[in-house]
């Protein structure tokens, strides 16, 4: 469990005794009827034998994500090389359970930035998220004016300034004055 701005807490829990025999009778009804080999074929007998087998696209995922290893891997390294701190995801349920699982998993990854998940339409969630990672927010905007710049073929100039305040304007003068020499 973390909370809006994505620190982990520990959470632990027990089942009523008699709710704990009914999960064990049913895991062990599926292990028995070959249900789990039936849900990974689509079967949508294991439902109401209706439309469920449309639902469970996400099974195919990892095959999926196989094949777009390549992209992954430069989507990596963009990330490493660009200088940020932290990645917001925003997601409701399922698209934001496996990045909040990797994350409590894996922690943070020298190197790469810090992952925090919303996974709240909450206003104050999601502005105690704004507050502490505002720059960031601020950052993918200005790369989003950047690129729209260069697609239209406009002059654009990218400059990190770091996280050196004070130099930040003699940074920029020297960056105008070597795209204009």
């Amino acid at each position: 469990m973390t909370d809006p701005l994505g620190d982990v807490q520990s959470q632990t829990w027990t089942l009523p005794a008699d709710l704990e025999a009914a999960v064990k009778g049913e895991i062990q009804a599926w292990q028995e009827a070959g249900k789990v080999r039936r849900l990974w074929e689509r079967d949508a007998s294991l439902w109401t034998g209706t439309d469920e087998a449309s639902w469970l696209g996400w099974l195919g995922l990892p095959e999926e994500e196989i094949a777009q290893l390549d992209h992954l891997k430069r989507a990596q390294e963009d990330a490493r090389a660009g200088g940020f701190d932290h990645v917001l995801l925003l997601g409701m349920g399922g698209s934001s359970l496996c990045p909040e699982v990797l994350r409590m998993t894996f922690g943070r990854v020298a190197g790469f930035p810090e992952l925090h998940v919303l996974d709240s339409t909450d206003p104050a969630q999601i502005r105690a998220v704004e507050r502490r990672l505002d720059p960031v927010v601020k950052a993918a905007q200005a790369r989003g004016d950047f690129q729209v710049l260069a697609e239209r073929q406009r002059r654009a100039l990218r400059v990190h300034l770091g996280k050196d305040v004070a130099a930040g304007p003699e940074t920029l003068r020297r960056s105008v004055e070597q795209a204009l020499a």
